[in-house]
């Protein structure tokens, strides 16, 4: 099986599906806005926090099956049809008469969401596990690469014509996305026999909900993944309030994609930064500094005075944020069995988008109460205290039973250099 192949059309398609997706859906705010006819920016606020809480949360819920699915069906399949689900639902919300409605129809498409990590799961199931760094470091940069394209077009279109062609180009580029999966072979892994017989349907939920066998170093680190997951949606729905709050209401969308643009562009370079840190240095080289940057970045933005100096913050926050997701992810692949790296995956995902579901309800009821710069504040505070508590992990799960064993089948991989923990 060409592991190149498969990673060049994953690629490909994520660049697409995250092109759609940032085109349209980081200038909500704006949205829900019109919808509401009001510029009360307490009462925005809310209603994104709702947005995004309902979307992460139905996200979170179905995720595991998404997981457990293309483990027994094949993550290609599983893939093509979440693609073309998203092409589907996407062009209704701008349908909806109402917030309320907007919102019921971002859960119900969010609950076929899930492309980036059967994309994750697929590309790590068909690499060899010394390259595991390099693919999944490639693979991120289509991520962050459609999400510039996403935000420096989106913002035009939508100044231009409006949210209903932003919301088809969204939903185009999810078909678009999974036309090009169809270019992937088929897995070698298949459904053994015994898959086939008939289950209730409460023993097939149970086993969609039950959790993989993990070593303890996948569990560490699933929990870093969490914890940092929580911080980055403090302040990542806000970008647009604080835009408008710091610098007028005068094109509002066209900085916003402008800023974040360039925060993908120090996201796609953190991606191959990272692939390249993992095969060589320890993760507490990587993961302790990013932290410290990312903080920093994060707290600093509301002080900035030009849209170039926030758009200079917002860039070290994406190239610190996404190398430390870089590398938890890469943790997660290296010590995860291949026949359950999907499950895992999705496991991390759901855990994960339940703590940015959180994230963002704390980020909104910091806006209604104290403003939207504090959103930028707190993380600060925050995030240095997670240092202690990512050192302990590490450090804890490498003295123990169970993590020194992962690391020696690590020590064993041909190609790979100095103990990545």
């Amino acid at each position: 099986m060409n592991w190149k192949r498969t990673l060049f059309y994953a690629w490909l398609s994520q660049l697409l599906t995250q092109f759609g997706f940032s085109a349209v859906m980081p200038f909500i705010p704006l949205y829900i806005g019109q919808l509401l006819n009001t510029d009360n920016e307490r009462q925005i606020g809310l209603w994104v926090a709702l947005f995004y809480f309902f979307s992460l949360l139905s996200f979170c819920l179905v995720m595991p099956v998404w997981g457990r699915l293309s483990d027994q069906y094949g993550r290609r399949k599983m893939l093509i049809i979440s693609n073309f689900c998203n092409a589907l639902l996407i062009p209704l919300m701008c349908l909806a008469p109402n917030v309320m409605m907007l919102v019921l129809i971002r859960s119900i498409a969010s609950a076929c969401g899930g492309m980036i990590i059967l994309a994750q799961s697929l590309v790590s199931a068909q690499t060899p596990n010394e390259r595991q760094g390099f693919a999944l470091g490639i693979l991120s940069t289509a991520e962050w690469g459609g999400l510039v394209l996403g935000f420096l077009l989106g913002g035009v279109v939508l100044d231009r014509f409006g949210f209903v062609t932003g919301f088809l180009i969204c939903g185009l580029m999810s078909a678009l996305a999974g036309l090009m999966v169809y270019y992937v072979r088929d897995e070698c892994n298949v459904r053994s026999a015994t898959a086939k017989v008939p289950l209730s349907f409460w023993y097939i939920m149970a086993t969609h909900y039950s959790l993989p066998s993990m070593e303890k170093i996948v569990v560490s680190t699933m929990l870093l993944f969490i914890g940092v997951q929580f911080l980055r949606n403090f302040d990542g729905p806000y970008v647009p309030m604080m835009v408008k709050t710091a610098f007028g209401t005068a094109n509002v969308a066209g900085k916003t994609g402008v800023i974040s643009a360039i925060a993908c562009v120090g996201g796609m370079f953190s991606g191959l930064l990272a692939g390249w840190l993992c095969d060589r240095v320890p993760a507490r080289l990587i993961i302790i500094p990013s932290l410290v940057v990312t903080a920093l970045a994060t707290a600093v933005q509301p002080l900035a005075l030009t849209v170039a100096w926030f758009s200079a913050f917002r860039f070290l926050q994406g190239l610190s944020a996404g190398c430390l997701v870089s590398v938890l992810l890469t943790l997660i692949s290296r010590n995860s069995r291949p026949e359950e790296r999907s499950t895992i995956f999705a496991l991390a995902s759901s855990s994960s988008t339940a703590a940015m579901a959180l994230g963002t309800l704390c980020g909104g009821a910091i806006v209604a109460t104290l403003g939207v710069p504090w959103t930028f504040y707190i993380p600060l505070l925050l995030y240095l205290l997670l240092i202690p508590l990512f050192r302990s992990l590490l450090f804890d799960n490498r003295g123990r039973k169970g993590g020194g064993k992962a690391l020696h089948r690590l020590n064993r991989n041909r190609g790979y250099r100095g103990g990545f923990l």
